[in-house]
C-alpha cells in the first residue's frame, strides 16, 4: 500500500507513533505544499485502497493476538512454585543478590528493583462513546473496541518492557500484586512472598532488592469521532482522490507507582509516583523520542529462570547460581503472546476508513493504545528520575587542560548519561540536601563506570557556578519545549499589499537534539505557527520549521542562531470592481529565514529569548479566490520578525 501525506493533515495516531523522524522529515513535509496552503483545506491522503461502499461499523469482541503457545496456564499459586512462562532465552536471569550496590555519598550507584506485573483497570472506558462534530455525545453510539483489542494488555506489555532503565537492575514478577501491601507498617519478607504469589524467583529477588514497585495502570478517557479525510482510491484501475469518513480515537492512560524501600530485613512505604497522558505534559510525551540506554536491555532488565531452576536461599552480596540456569524471555501478559510490543508496529499504514467496518476501528484502537502507552512510559521515566533516591548524582571535579570546559563528573555513557543531560549544582546541607548554585549541561560524554574518574564527562554551566566537590544532581526532562512568542512582523517587499507592520504571536514547539548532534552546546529543531494582524483587513499566517544552535555565554545567557524554511500566507478582504461583491483573497509562498537572538534561562526548564528574523519568499505570492477573477500581487513577502519567547521544557 502507498501513502501520500499532506503536511497540514497528518493523522494524529501516526504523528504520535512516529515522533522520531521529525528532525529531517518535518521540515521537508511541512513545506512541500506551502504555496498551496491558502487554497486548500482538504485532509491528508490515507493509504491507497479500493474503498468499498460505506457501511457503519459493528465492533466485535474478537480477541487480538491471543496466546498461541501450547504451554499450560499456571495453576493456583502454591508455596515455592514457578509462575513463569515465556519462550526460551539464551540470556541468563539477573541475580539481584550478586549485585549489591556499594555504599557511596560521592556518586549514584545502580540500585536493585523488583517490579510487580502491573494491575490494569479499564473501568473508566468500559463503554466508549462517539462524539459528533460539535463534541456532543451521540445517543446509543457505544463501543467496546478497546476491550476487544485488549488495550489494557497492550499497555501492560509496553510498560513492563520499556520502563526499566539502566540505572537499575530490574526483576519483574510474573503475577500482579496478590492482596495488598500496607503503607502503614513495615512489610516482612513473608508479606512480600505472599504478594508475589509465592513465585520462587520473585521471592528470592525480593529478599535482596533495594526497592519494590507496584504499578497500577488505568485508562482515563476514550471517545470516538468520524472525520472527513481525503484519500487515494483505486477506481477502474486508476488512482484518484476521494473523500471518505475516517475514525479517530481520543484515549488516555494513567499510572501510579507505589514505591517501597528496604529497611533492614523489611520494607516501608516510600512514595507514590503518578503520571498521565493528559495536558501539555502528555502532548510533550507524545512528541518526545523514546529514551535510549547505553547497555543491552538484558544487562539491566532480567529474563526469568525456567521452572527447572533450583532457586536456593537468598544471601545479599553472594550469587546464588541463578545465572547458570536455563532462562525464559518474560511474557508479562496472560492474554497476549508477545513478549514486547511497540507503537511503530501497530501504527504503520493504519486503515482508518469507516467503510471498512470494525477492522478499521480495531486497527485505530491498537495504534492509539500502543502510542499512549509509550507516551506514558516516557512521562513515568522522567518522573521516576526526579524521585530523589533514584536521581543520578556525582561530585563536580576539576578538569585541566581542556579548552571546552574545566568542569566534569565521573558519570558517563555506562551510567546512562547522555550529551545534553542537565545537572544542578547543590551545596551540601546538614541532611545531604543543599541549595542550588546553578545548573550545567553535559557537553562531552565520558565513558563512565570504572573509567569515569580518569575520563570524566565535561559540563558547561549555563547558569551560576560551583566549586569542585559540589554535588551535581540530574534534572530529568523529555527534551520537548513549548513556548509563546508575541512579536511584530515587518514587511518590506509586499507587492500591492498595504501592511508594513503587523502585530501578533506564535506558538512554538522545540525538540532538543543535543544528544544526537554534537554542534556547539545545544542543538534544537523548532516549529512555529503564528498569526499577525496587519492594516485594514489584511492578516498573515506564519509557519516555519528550522534548526537552532545555542552557544552558552554564562550567567544564564546564551546566544542563538538558526535557519530554516518559512511559509507565509497573506489574506485580505477586498471589493471586486467587476461585481461589487466583497471577496476574501489569500495566497502565500515558501521562503527561507535566518534568525539570531539572546537567550536567558530562569532555571533548567524555563527560559526566554529575544530573536530577530529575516525572511524572504522564493517566489512571488498572488492573492486570489475561487469565487472571483480578482488577483492581488503580494510580492516575495520579504521582511523580518522581532519576537520575545517564553518557553518551558517538559
Amino acid at each position: 500500500m502507498t501513502k501520500q501525506v499532506d503536511w497540514w493533515y497528518v493523522d494524529a495516531a501516526e504523528t504520535i507513533a512516529k515522533p522520531r523522524a521529525f528532525a529531517a522529515a518535518l521540515a521537508l513535509v511541512l513545506f512541500q505544499s506551502a504555496g498551496a496552503f491558502a487554497q486548500s483545506t482538504e485532509p491528508r491522503e490515507p493509504p491507497a485502497a479500493e474503498l468499498p461502499p460505506s457501511a457503519e461499523p459493528a465492533p466485535v469482541t474478537e480477541p487480538a493476538r491471543e496466546l498461541t503457545s501450547s504451554e499450560p496456564e499456571p495453576a493456583e499459586p502454591k508455596q515455592g512454585v514457578s509462575l513463569r512462562i515465556g519462550s526460551s532465552s539464551s540470556t541468563p536471569a539477573l541475580d539481584l543478590c550478586a549485585h549489591r550496590p556499594a555504599s557511596s555519598r560521592e556518586s549514584y550507584q545502580r540500585q536493585r528493583l523488583v517490579m510487580f506485573n502491573p494491575s490494569v483497570d479499564l473501568r473508566a472506558i468500559a463503554v466508549e462513546r462517539e462524539l459528533d462534530d460539535k463534541g456532543d455525545v451521540i445517543p446509543g453510539a457505544n463501543y467496546h473496541v478497546l476491550e476487544s483489542v485488549h488495550a489494557g494488555e497492550i499497555a501492560r506489555v509496553i510498560l513492563v518492557t520499556e520502563f526499566p532503565m539502566s540505572r537499575f537492575y530490574v526483576v519483574g514478577t510474573p503475577s500482579e500484586l496478590q492482596g495488598t501491601l500496607s503503607k502503614d507498617r513495615l512489610l516482612s519478607l513473608a508479606d512480600v512472598e505472599a504478594a508475589v504469589a509465592h513465585d520462587d524467583f520473585s521471592a528470592y529477588s525480593a529478599a535482596c532488592t533495594d526497592w519494590l514497585v507496584v504499578p497500577r495502570l488505568a485508562a482515563t478517557t476514550a471517545t470516538w469521532r468520524k472525520v472527513v479525510k481525503e484519500g487515494i482510491a483505486i477506481v477502474n484501475g486508476k488512482s484518484q482522490k476521494v473523500k471518505y469518513l475516517a475514525w479517530t480515537l481520543s484515549a488516555g492512560f494513567s499510572v501510579r507507582l507505589e514505591v517501597f524501600q528496604r529497611d533492614g530485613s523489611s520494607f516501608r512505604y516510600a512514595t507514590e509516583i503518578q503520571s498521565d497522558t493528559g495536558g501539555l505534559s502528555g502532548l510533550a510525551a507524545a512528541l518526545a523520542e523514546n529514551a535510549t540506554e547505553p547497555l543491552a536491555h538484558h544487562e539491566y532488565s532480567s529474563t526469568w529462570p525456567d521452572a527447572s531452576c533450583a532457586i536456593g536461599k537468598a544471601t545479599d552480596g553472594q550469587p546464588g547460581g541463578i545465572e547458570k540456569c536455563a532462562a525464559l524471555t518474560p511474557r508479562p501478559s496472560p492474554i497476549l503472546a508477545e513478549s514486547s510490543l511497540s507503537a511503530s508496529a501497530y501504527c504503520s499504514n493504519v486503515d482508518d476508513a469507516v467503510a471498512h467496518g470494525s477492522a478499521a476501528m480495531m486497527a485505530v484502537a491498537r495504534c492509539t493504545a500502543a502510542s499512549d502507552a509509550e507516551s506514558l512510559v516516557r512521562l513515568l521515566q522522567r518522573d521516576a528520575k526526579r524521585f530523589r533516591p533514584w536521581t543520578e548524582y556525582a561530585r563536580l571535579v576539576s578538569v585541566s587542560g581542556d579548552a571546552e570546559s574545566n568542569d566534569g563528573i565521573p558519570l558517563g555513557r555506562e551510567d546512562g548519561v547522555q550529551r545534553g543531560d542537565i545537572y544542578v549544582a547543590e551545596s551540601d546541607g546538614s541532611n545531604g540536601d543543599g541549595h542550588a548554585l546553578g545548573y550545567a549541561r553535559v557537553v562531552r560524554l565520558g565513558p563512565g563506570g570504572s573509567a569515569g574518574g580518569a575520563s570524566p564527562s565535561l559540563l558547561k554551566f549555563k547558569s551560576g557556578e560551583a566549586p569542585p566537590g559540589s554535588r551535581m544532581t540530574e534534572y530529568a526532562v523529555m527534551g520537548v519545549q513549548f513556548g509563546l512568542r508575541p512579536g511584530v512582523l515587518l514587511l518590506g517587499a509586499k507587492g500591492k499589499l498595504s501592511t508594513t507592520l503587523a502585530y501578533g504571536a506564535e506558538v512554538s514547539a522545540g525538540w532538543d537534539l543535543t544528544r544526537h548532534v554534537p554542534l556547539l552546546y545545544e542543538f534544537w529543531a523548532r516549529v512555529n505557527l503564528g498569526y499577525f494582524k496587519g492594516a485594514a483587513s489584511e492578516g498573515f499566517l506564519d509557519i516555519d520549521a528550522g534548526l537552532d544552535t545555542v552557544s552558552i555565554l554564562g550567567g544564564g545567557f546564551a546566544s542563538l542562531f538558526g535557519a530554516g524554511l518559512s511559509g507565509l500566507v497573506a489574506a485580505s478582504s477586498q471589493r471586486d470592481a467587476m461585481t461589487g461583491a466583497e471577496v476574501s483573497l489569500s495566497g502565500g509562498n515558501l521562503g527561507v529565514f535566518g534568525r539570531a537572538g539572546l537567550e536567558y534561562s530562569f532555571g533548567p526548564d524555563w527560559g526566554a529569548n529575544f530573536v530577530a528574523e529575516l525572511r524572504s519568499g522564493l517566489s512571488s505570492a498572488t492573492l486570489k479566490s475561487d469565487k472571483s477573477l480578482m488577483r492581488v500581487d503580494g510580492g516575495p513577502l520579504a521582511g523580518g520578525l522581532a519576537l520575545l519567547t517564553v518557553g518551558h521544557t517538559f
